[in-house]
């Protein structure tokens, strides 16, 4: 068995090798523990995984500790231009060629999601009694779904996201001032939100009541949360603000990275759930593709008073639970049913491209209660102030003007939704797992120690200088471990190739069993068998597994860079090992 360890790691790291080289790892923040017990919450900034049940021990902390001592801005680097400037204010967060929160929870799949006990209580009251109660007769039925663009088009409750470079040199820095107890009773979040920062010189808030904006700055990575934003002082540069929130992103990779999972604010909040709502709002080159790769942010009219759902942190809600039992959440997500063909109900029910967009979105990563809205629920997108001066492409634009006009919001369906439980925490489900063979050993399995590192082990950690995640879950009598790698990925999509960084799949591991637990099993024979249409093929005990072992290849499609340009090719891929103990 030490044998079968030792080659084993020495592959892996090898097989992990095969991916882009990695920069160096963004800093963490200082936190001790995922989980405050005295509080009953859950840090932010922290990789939090629930326990076996899936749900969250409970909401996220409104406030957690930080004790990293980041610089809040970067060094000036005099070689940056004004071009450079003027390319990073035009780089969108939202764009799916540079997705900032891949690889967090805004991306994961939630097919395999448990869902609510109250489910189906839950798609009824938000596609009948919630409406009905909020909407004038006179809007009813035909306005049960509003729609946030801002800019002169639509509703304008959405938030603005800016770009900024605070090493530029021709950067334009502005003082944020807040008097606001949300902010000045955490000193942590006064030096990181407060005080000179980098922001456009034509930005504005969003017009809705929450006068919101976000920044991301790619030299820091920084991403800042606003609400309630003025502009003002006795020099004119200055913006005074109600609350705010942050967190460190990796500036290396332009991305949330790999620490910040849940996109919860380490402290504070510019919305009411307190995660950056603005990550999950609809981006224009997505509608522009037909195309959205993340969870969809909703705001509704009123949800459960008292009652937060991981990942939120607060809630304001007004409905009393013993009056609207049914009703949902802050931050509780939902979905569409395993079954739903969602192209055979676009096809049949003549749903625009937006909608449809939309709806594979939900059923692919779900959407999620994010904020309260006036009297109905509302869709989010991309707001034209973050997009550059002057600049509002939904209405200059003829493909966007066009989808967002012919956008017929009130046919989403919701009463054909289901609903994930309050307070679930799974993840990493958005890593493409490699189907094992179906049969499992079926003698009873050798109680033996839990072999070390990060193959076996659940749980984030760094190992060789990477960061990996890996899941465990029973496996008839023994058990199995999906280890996953912070790496880029080329992806194909509708309109080419695509490198992403993500959570990446590397590997399956079994735990230790006896020889005879696995039986005529085909992964622990040498051999050739066919499982779920795959071929695949398995090789025991020879010169890299030694006498106590076998691995498992699996027939794949994966994409090969030749002649200047990728393609898929069939090739032989490592899916699995398994060791014997006896």
């Amino acid at each position: 068995m030490t044998r079968l360890l030792t080659l084993w790691a020495t592959v892996a790291v090898a097989l992990a090798a095969l991916t882009p080289a990695l920069p160096a790892q963004a800093e963490t923040s200082g936190i001790a523990s995922g989980v405050d017990s005295a509080r009953g919450c859950v840090y932010n900034g922290f990789d939090y995984v629930p326990p076996a049940s899936g749900i969250a021990v409970g909401p996220h902390c409104f406030s957690t500790p930080d004790a990293s001592g980041k610089p809040v801005v970067a060094a000036v680097d005099p070689g940056k231009t004004a071009a450079d400037l003027a390319a990073v204010q035009r780089w969108s967060p939202l764009h799916p060629d540079h997705y900032v929160a891949e690889g967090t929870m805004a991306t994961r799949l939630v097919g395999s999601a448990p869902r609510a006990t109250n489910s189906a209580a839950i798609a009824k009251f938000v596609s009948d009694a919630l409406p009905r109660k909020y909407l004038p007769d006179t809007l009813d039925p035909w306005l049960r779904m509003g729609v946030n663009v801002g800019g002169g088009v639509h509703a304008h409750d959405n938030i603005p996201i800016y770009t900024v470079d605070s090493s530029n040199p021709h950067q334009w820095f502005a003082t944020f001032v807040s008097t606001d107890a949300r902010v000045v009773n955490f000193p942590r979040l006064v030096q990181v939100t407060t005080g000179r920062l980098p922001i456009p010189t034509w930005a504005k808030p969003s017009d809705g009541g929450d006068r919101a904006f976000a920044t991301f700055d790619v030299a820091t990575g920084i991403m800042r949360g606003y609400y309630g934003v003025t502009k003002g002082g006795t020099s004119g540069n200055e913006w005074h603000f109600a609350a705010s929130g942050y967190w460190y992103g990796d500036p290396t990779t332009r991305t949330a990275g790999p620490d910040n999972y849940w996109l919860g604010y380490l402290t504070g909040s510019s919305s009411v759930i307190g995660i950056s709502n603005e990550l999950t709002q609809i981006g224009a080159e997505e509608v522009r593709r037909g195309e959205i790769n993340h969870m969809v942010s909703v705001t509704f009219p009123d949800y459960l008073k008292g009652t937060i759902s991981f990942p939120a942190k607060q809630t304001d809600g007004g409905l009393d639970p013993a009056a609207f039992p049914a009703a949902p959440a802050a931050g509780q997500v939902f979905t569409f049913p395993r079954g739903f063909d969602v192209d055979a109900y676009v096809k049949a029910n003549a749903i625009d491209p937006t909608m449809a967009a939309v709806m594979r979105a939900v059923k692919k990563y779900g959407g999620i209660v994010a904020d309260r809205n006036a009297f109905v629920m509302a869709l989010n997108f991309e707001h034209p102030y973050g997009m550059g001066d002057g600049v509002n492409p939904w209405k200059t634009d003829p493909v966007l003007s066009a989808r967002i006009n012919g956008l017929k919001q009130n046919a989403f369906p919701w009463a054909l939704t289901e609903w994930l439980p309050v307070g679930y925490a799974g993840h990493l489900t958005n890593a493409a797992d490699q189907a094992p063979a179906p049969s499992a050993p079926t003698a009873p399995a050798v109680e033996q120690p839990r072999p070390t590192g990060v193959y076996y082990n659940p749980g984030y950690a760094t190992s060789g200088g990477r960061k990996w995640f890996t899941r465990c879950e029973p496996y008839s009598t023994t058990e199995r471990c999906f280890a996953y790698i912070w790496a880029t990925e080329v992806v194909q999509t509708r309109t080419g190739w695509s490198t992403r960084w993500n959570w990446v799949f590397n590997n399956l591991s079994y735990l230790p069993a006896t020889r005879a637990s696995w039986g005529s099993n085909p992964l622990a024979n040498t051999g050739t068998f066919t499982s779920g249409g795959r071929s695949w093929k398995t090789s025991c005990g020879d010169e890299w597994t030694g006498d106590n072992g076998c691995r498992a290849f699996i027939r794949s499609r994966v994409p090969v860079y030749r002649d200047g340009n990728y393609r898929y090719e069939d090739r032989w891929v490592f899916n699995n090992v398994i060791a014997f103990n006896g």
